[in-house]
């Protein structure tokens, strides 16, 4: 028999095999096509959003809207609302066909878990009540247990460099301008942060390039923005991995995060589960309504060290863990400012205007 023969008869006969094997290999539990191999590094595509969208996220949609409605309307649903609706929302992801079994945990009123393709999502009802307008306040105990903590973290270790561009940088995932934007509540505060940076890069001289907003705004543009600006301003939301809907946002949370409007560029590596004190943490999340990153998240994108810059988190929970300042600080950056709890627009527009 040929050398050419024998490859053809060993070809037909895993040709077969293989043939015979499918219909169990489709049985199988969580089969998914083009199923990713989590162990190389892979950027996750528009159509891997679009699955879970349409699945569980539109499950979870369904739940808060008919909630919504026996309620009287979105606009009334408070954070203990939405945390009433997770036994609900645990059913949706577990009968989830995209979900990886074993991965979904609750972190005090968080829920968050991992597909199978190894997108780490969550259910967050404190950002749903701050999307919708409808967040209570955290209590005075809260506040001031907060305050205190973040006073322990006022002495960072100095760096003792000053910034070595003159490129002021502006992130506003949720804002662009009078006529755009992705929240309402955004379009009377954020139209400042624009005039300050505008005011400021005119002054230093820098680049007028350095502006992401709406979906533009996605992390490999926002490490880039850092990498290459003496200055960053970031408005935007911001979160935590837990809350408890007593007002506590802080006690048992692992990470701090800002929020994004875009999946661009997010990969697995982004989603590997992490052991935080307070156990599973992940430094990208996708809710319904919004992506999550952390500093460690947008350091994984920079190419470049930041040039001793200064970045300032106009967003709620940016310093209540060290989960974006110390990240950007071992990526070069000099200091971060943000806050420690929940801010309101008006005063951090008010703060923003006097310390710029």
């Amino acid at each position: 028999m040929s050398k050419h023969l024998k490859k053809l008869l060993a070809l037909i006969l895993a040709l077969a095999m293989i043939t015979t094997m499918f219909p169990a290999v489709m049985a199988a539990e969580h089969f998914i096509e083009d199923e990713i191999d989590l162990d190389k590094p892979y950027v996750y595509t528009q159509a891997d959003f679009d699955e879970l969208q349409t699945d569980v996220f539109a499950s979870i949609e369904n739940i808060k809207v008919e909630a919504a409605q026996k309620m009287g309307g979105i606009g009334v649903m408070k954070e203990a609302d939405y945390a009433n609706l997770i036994p609900q929302v645990i059913r949706a992801v577990e009968s989830s066909s995209t979900y990886a079994k074993g991965t979904l945990e609750q972190h005090g009123n968080y829920l968050y878990w991992q597909t199978v393709k190894g997108i780490a999502c969550c259910y967050d009802p404190r950002m749903e009540a701050e999307l919708n307008n409808t967040e209570d306040a955290p209590s005075a105990e809260e506040i001031a247990r907060v305050e205190a903590d973040a006073a322990a973290m006022l002495q960072p270790p100095k760096r003792g460099g000053t910034p070595t561009s003159i490129n002021v940088g502006l992130i506003q995932p949720y804002w662009k301008d009078a006529t755009h934007y992705y929240d309402a509540t955004f379009n009377d505060y954020s139209p400042d942060y624009l005039e300050t940076w505008q005011t400021l890069y005119g002054t230093t001289g820098g680049s007028a390039n350095y502006r992401y907003t709406l979906t533009d705004a996605s992390v490999d543009n926002i490490a880039k923005t850092i990498e290459n600006c003496g200055l960053v301003l970031i408005d935007s939301h911001g979160a935590t991995d837990y809350s408890d809907g007593y007002g506590d946002r802080t006690s048992k949370a692992n990470c701090s995060y800002i929020c994004i409007k875009t999946k661009k560029g997010i990969t697995t590596a982004d989603c590997e589960p992490q052991t935080g004190p307070f156990g599973t943490y992940y430094h990208y999340l996708k809710s319904s309504n919004a992506y999550y990153i952390s500093g460690t998240c947008i350091g994984n994108h920079m190419t470049k060290k930041a040039p001793s810059s200064f970045v300032w988190l106009g967003a709620c929970l940016g310093m209540a863990t060290d989960g974006l300042c110390a990240p950007l600080r071992a990526q070069g950056v000099e200091a971060v400012f943000g806050y420690s709890q929940t801010v309101t627009f008006p005063g951090d527009r008010d703060y923003m205007e006097n310390a710029m």
